[in-house]
């Protein structure tokens, strides 16, 4: 006895087109080959996103050492490292992905961040050749006295460092990357005011620091949890000489020894 079926449903079933096989395994390639180049991008991000970290961490340790040798090769290092990131974060792909929920706003603060340590990387070389390849104090001083558009040109990077993140907000961030981008925001007014004040001070700076001569120089330390007139409290000094860039510290002492030392003389 043969099975009933439904009105139609046989000539609905027929009219169904079969997918060649050719098509069914080119798309399984197309899918697969897609999640291998897709893992690959993420793989390749997170790589990078390390190798920019761990550049920027050099960079600070060999200026905390005043290593000048170590700070051009770290800062060269920072330079590739960066701009690696940056072309990457900017690619087709991951451009897409700026405007999506959740991770967007951690794509776009790396493609800013990636983008501002360029500039502060490649703006700083030609300063950090000069004084790498300096061999004494006084070469340095006249490295750093011949470079003051250099340090200009530090100054307006790191401005426009500073303008290219001060949109991020790091509490939205996410892969640990709020930490990274609060530390940058907070770092770049002040590289901007240092290398600011170094170019304005680059003509008279080797006279201070007895390239003509020595120099002596008394440093007066203040306490502002104290306000006083001049800036706070009196709380010490440092009397201090420089010979061709080299420092001699003559004397140094806290504000209760200098005051219980003094003498006054007085007149009943």
């Amino acid at each position: 006895m043969s099975e009933l079926k439904p009105v139609g449903e046989t000539e609905k079933t027929r009219s169904l087109p079969r997918l060649p096989k050719w098509v069914i395994i080119t798309a399984g390639i197309a899918l697969a080959l897609g999640a291998f180049l897709a893992l690959q991008s993420i793989s390749s991000m997170i790589w990078t996103v390390n190798d920019v970290r761990l550049g920027a961490e050099k960079v600070r340790s060999s200026i905390e050492l005043t290593d000048t040798a170590e700070i051009a090769t770290t800062l060269s290092e920072l330079e590739n490292s960066s701009k690696e990131l940056s072309d990457t974060v900017n690619s087709f792909p991951w451009s897409l992905l700026k405007s999506a929920p959740v991770v967007g706003a951690s794509v776009s603060a790396v493609s800013s961040m990636s983008e501002s340590l360029y500039l502060l990387a490649n703006s700083t070389q030609p300063v950090a050749q000069k004084l790498a390849t300096a061999n004494s104090t006084t070469e340095r001083i006249a490295a750093l006295t011949g470079s003051k558009p250099d340090l200009d040109a530090i100054a307006i990077a790191a401005t426009q460092a500073a303008d290219l993140t001060s949109a991020i907000n790091p509490e939205s961030l996410r892969f640990g990357l709020g930490e990274s981008a609060r530390a940058l925001q907070e770092s770049l007014p002040n590289i901007v005011e240092i290398t600011g004040t170094v170019a304005q001070s680059v003509d008279f700076l080797p006279a201070m620091l007895g390239d003509q001569g020595q120099r002596r120089w008394l440093v007066m330390l203040q306490n502002p949890a104290e306000v006083r007139g001049s800036g706070g409290l009196f709380s010490g000094y440092v009397l201090v000489e420089f010979l061709n860039g080299v420092p001699n510290i003559v004397d140094a002492n806290s504000r209760k020894a200098v005051l219980d030392d003094l003498e006054i003389p007085y007149q009943d």
